[in-house]
């Protein structure tokens, strides 16, 4: 069985237009690198950093379902809020988050995936990815 890793990761940064919210994400199979992705997620007021990590986490595993990507899947995330939402530590209460979490725990659910938190020391290539730097 394969081991799949999916690290993800969002930002939100100050731009001319408003905020930007990016996301990034990185899979290996088996412990090499197959897919790196980043791009951005939206542009305003609402493009905050809670929104982008919960899109980069999404994309990941809508991506992992498109390539048939199945094994013993784990993905890691250095969003605290995001990790103890989708672990039921914390309730969700923003409306906002609502559907983006309900969609990632489905899709988590379907996967038969588990996540665990991460430092940000050791999620780098998604955090350069979200902040649209190649790595």
């Amino acid at each position: 069985m394969d081991r799949i890793e999916v690290y993800f990761d969002g930002s939100s940064q100050p731009a001319r237009e408003g905020r930007v919210a990016r996301y990034g994400f990185v899979i290996y199979r088996d412990g090499r690198p197959m897919i790196r992705e980043g791009g951005v997620v939206r542009k305003g007021g609402d493009a905050t950093n809670n929104v982008a990590e919960y899109t980069a986490l999404i994309k990941a595993l809508e991506r992992l379902k498109k390539e048939g990507l199945v094994g013993e899947i784990t993905v890691y995330g250095d969003s605290e809020l995001v990790i103890r939402h989708l672990k039921g530590v914390y309730a969700v209460r923003s409306e906002r988050l609502r559907s983006l979490y309900e969609k990632a725990l489905g899709l988590i659910h379907e996967l038969g995936a588990r996540v665990e938190w991460v430092p940000r020391e050791k999620n780098t290539e998604a955090d350069a990815l979200s902040k649209g730097s190649r790595t």
